[in-house]
C-alpha cells in the first residue's frame, strides 16, 4: 500500500513540474529564435551591400564601354 501512495506522489511531482519544464523550453526555443532573426538580418544588410556594390560597379564598366 505504501509503493502505491509513493508512486502517486512522484506522478504528482512529475504532473506539477510539466508546466514549468514546457515554459522553460518554451522561453528558450523564443529565445533561440530571435538570435537566429538578427543574425538572418545582420545577413541580409550584408548581401543588399554587396548587391549594391556590384550594381554600381557594373553600370560604371557599362558607362566606360559607351564612350
Amino acid at each position: 500500500m505504501e509503493m502505491a501512495g509513493a508512486l502517486g506522489m512522484l506522478f504528482f511531482i512529475a504532473v506539477s513540474l510539466l508546466p514549468l519544464i514546457l515554459a522553460i523550453l518554451l522561453i528558450v526555443w523564443v529565445y533561440q529564435l530571435k538570435k537566429n532573426s538578427d543574425l538572418q538580418a545582420e545577413q541580409m544588410k550584408r548581401v543588399i551591400a554587396l548587391l549594391e556594390q556590384k550594381s554600381s560597379s557594373a553600370g560604371k564598366d557599362l558607362d566606360r564601354d559607351r564612350m
